[in-house]
């Protein structure tokens, strides 16, 4: 009986492990942020303090609030600064599609 278990299970894994990889990878490109954003969030390492990741982010723009952990920074890119990515972040995702970030919109990033 046990190694009739394990063919089976051998069978499936390699589809298994395709799905979940496809399903990363379909996750990862709808969070990416769409060229000329007026909004990102950068998620820096976990082990950052908050302080840490405000001077990491401010050179890319304006902070305007911190996401639903403090290694999550909500940012307003300005043209002339540092490139979102060259902050030291992880990755630069579309706040909007993030649970914890809320919908951000034009009027409240230019009213903070």
């Amino acid at each position: 009986m046990i190694g009739s278990a394990a063919p089976r299970w051998s069978v499936w894994l390699p589809p298994l492990g395709l799905m979940l990889v496809s399903a990363l990878a379909c996750a990862w490109l709808a969070l990416q942020p769409t060229p000329g954003s007026n909004v990102v969030a950068l998620l820096f390492p976990p082990w950052w303090s908050a302080a840490r990741v405000f001077m990491a982010a401010a050179p890319a723009g304006q902070v305007i609030r911190f996401g639903l952990f403090p290694d999550i920074v909500i940012l307003a890119p300005q043209p002339g600064g540092v490139p979102p990515g060259a902050t030291g972040a992880w990755t630069v995702l579309d706040p909007r599609h993030l649970g914890g970030c809320g919908a951000v919109s034009v009027q409240e990033v230019q009213n903070e």
